[in-house]
């Protein structure tokens, strides 16, 4: 299926423009690689996005705020599992896809799904495009601060609780690493 998305969105609150590529070009003040507008640049400039992948650039930007949005065909690259949603509303008649998402591509990691100062602003609006377009089942937004979930809470969004595992290196290399192993486990 093929969308071919608007380009702004009116509100009585704002006026919100949307995009297929992404704007953003800055690096954020951040130690994740991947929150970086650049890391979104390329996955769309290698084709990594778009009608072929199932992941349709849709993002959203008011003023010097933008958030990466797109509108998914399948649940493919997220890392957030829900197949059984997907399988519920199958089985009642109803269609889980298009569903709009917030996040950086195929990246398990936290990281600002929002970039600007007017993340309240932008989150309301695209909370009010959410609602006014009917053939999206669900609006997602993962892997996000804590500061944004707390906007998104206060919105009235609900939040899902997982489970991830995080490696801690405090090892300067392999070698080091296994120095700090009892002689019988080096072995192994």
């Amino acid at each position: 299926m093929t969308y071919r998305p608007i380009t702004n969105y009116s509100s009585s609150k704002m006026n919100l423009e949307i995009e297929t590529t992404f704007s953003f070009k800055e690096p954020l003040p951040s130690h994740n690689p991947f929150a970086d507008g650049r890391f979104v640049q390329m996955l769309e400039g290698t084709q990594n996005l778009g009608n072929q992948t199932g992941w349709l650039p849709f993002h959203f930007k008011f003023e010097d705020t933008h958030t990466a949005g797109f509108i998914k065909t399948h649940s493919y690259g997220e890392f957030i599992f829900d197949w059984a949603w997907a399988d519920l509303y199958n089985r009642v008649g109803l269609n889980y896809y298009p569903k709009l998402i917030h996040m950086v591509p195929f990246t398990p990691v936290n990281s600002p799904t929002v970039i600007g100062e007017k993340k309240i602003e932008i989150l309301t609006a695209v909370k009010d495009f959410y609602i006014s377009q009917v053939p999206l089942s669900s609006h997602h937004l993962l892997f996000n601060t804590e500061e944004e979930n707390q906007i998104l809470e206060s919105l009235g969004y609900f939040s899902q609780e997982t489970t991830q595992y995080h490696w801690i290196n405090r090892w300067k290399d392999f070698e080091d690493f296994l120095a700090s192993l009892k002689s019988r486990k080096r072995k192994q």
